[in-house]
């Protein structure tokens, strides 16, 4: 009985040349992944504009007025005024929208649009290469695949991310990020070889310069090779030493290029006016309950939540909240076998939550828009169909 309990979620199967049946006609999940990915853009394409639609006529809102093409001479300098600050390709895309229609929205909306539509699709091959990890049956896989994707593109939480031109900054980053993670989670290599480390070390470098947040991505990769792979700590290093040595001096860079933003920040960092770290991360519990909850139940939502500060863990109810996380954090550990792609997905959902919502004070206390698309679309909804797998994957195990 033992053995038979432990074994229940033994390591993945790296799918290599032949399908989960030995055969070779099946050695990829998707019979057509080029195809069927394409189609899949094709209807991302045709919801989104069904969803967007009135979006795309919109004004500048808010913080888009804020935004370099909106100062007087700004628009007239040279390309590189418009990149160097501290998000350089998030202001080249502000650039070409500003070659294109200047300031006329319509052709901001239109990006926007075009990289939710890309980051869906992105998504999709993302969540196939996972599930193949799993050696998941192909009909089975290609549903959940479709159907986490759909999810993604649809939430309504995806509104001001893609809705609001100042915005953007979530769909670049979650775009370059996505694309890094599809990139190191190819399901028919047990080594990353130098060239895919290269890949991902350039893709993990763009979506820094898109947004500072994904710094934390070198963090996410250890993670992801530990938990959805079940290797240990000294395996998943080993596994990808070509990737994980230049990263770490690139993640060192970036997190050095970050600590001198927030150091010179009077939105984000220790300079925030009124709030100590210590509050904010107090009512970040609370915060991290409320993104839970409209990820499941997106109603009231929201472009300026005003809730107050929690000066104290007693306040507000941050103790409850911390208690309610720390328990759904052991619950997961421990069905973690069970159910690991849940598991998997939690995990992703709280590194990159982690740099916005934890100890760094940013004024906004909670934002959709910093509630990123990766953690909200993978966590719960892709972890939820590992059970109904698990019959399959005993029997994977048994062969």
């Amino acid at each position: 009985m033992g053995k038979q309990k432990n074994a229940t979620w033994s390591r993945p199967v790296e799918v290599g040349a032949r399908g989960r049946n030995g055969n070779p006609n099946q050695a990829s999940m998707l019979r057509r992944p080029a195809a069927l990915t394409a189609l899949m853009a094709l209807a991302a394409i045709i919801i989104a504009l069904v969803l967007y639609r009135p979006a795309l006529g919109g004004p500048f809102l808010f913080d888009d007025i804020g935004l370099p093409f909106y100062q007087p001479t700004f628009p007239h300098d040279s390309l590189r005024a418009w990149v160097i600050g501290v998000r350089p390709l998030l202001m080249f895309s502000y650039w070409l929208n500003f070659q294109i229609s200047a300031r006329e929205p319509w052709s901001y909306h239109a990006l926007n649009l075009l990289f939710h539509v890309a980051n869906t699709t992105l998504f999709f091959v993302l969540v196939s290469r996972i599930l193949r990890i799993y050696a998941i049956p192909d009909r089975r896989a290609l549903f959940c695949s479709a159907f986490a994707a759909t999810i993604f593109l649809i939430h309504p939480l995806q509104t001001e991310t893609v809705a609001y031109i100042a915005g953007r900054s979530e769909l670049v980053c979650g775009f370059f990020t996505l694309a890094a993670l599809v990139i190191f989670c190819d399901p028919s290599k047990e080594t990353i070889s130098a060239k895919r480390a290269l890949a991902v070390i350039v893709l993990y470098g763009c979506a820094v310069l898109s947004k500072e947040q994904a710094a934390v991505l070198p963090v996410l990769f250890v993670a992801l090779d530990i938990a959805l792979r079940r290797l240990s700590l000294r395996q998943a290093l080993a596994r990808g030493v070509r990737l994980y040595v230049p990263l770490c001096v690139a993640g060192v860079l970036a997190v050095a290029s970050v600590a001198w933003v927030l150091a010179h920040s009077e939105s984000a960092g220790l300079n925030v006016r009124g709030m100590h770290w210590y509050e904010y991360f107090f009512t970040q519990f609370r915060v991290w309950l409320l993104y839970l909850r409209l990820a499941v139940l997106p109603l009231q939502q929201n472009a300026d939540y005003d809730l107050p500060l929690s000066h104290s863990i007693l306040e507000h109810g941050a103790l409850i909240a911390a208690a309610v996380l720390a328990a759904a954090a052991v619950a997961l550990i421990r069905v973690r076998n069970r159910w690991p792609l849940l598991f998997c997905g939690s995990l992703v959902f709280a590194i990159l939550l982690a740099p916005t919502s934890s100890l760094i004070p940013i004024r906004d206390l909670a934002a959709e828009r910093l509630k990123d698309q990766v953690g909200r679309a993978v966590s719960p909804r892709v972890g939820a169909q590992a059970p109904a797998d698990r019959r399959h994957q005993q029997e994977h195990d048994k062969r």
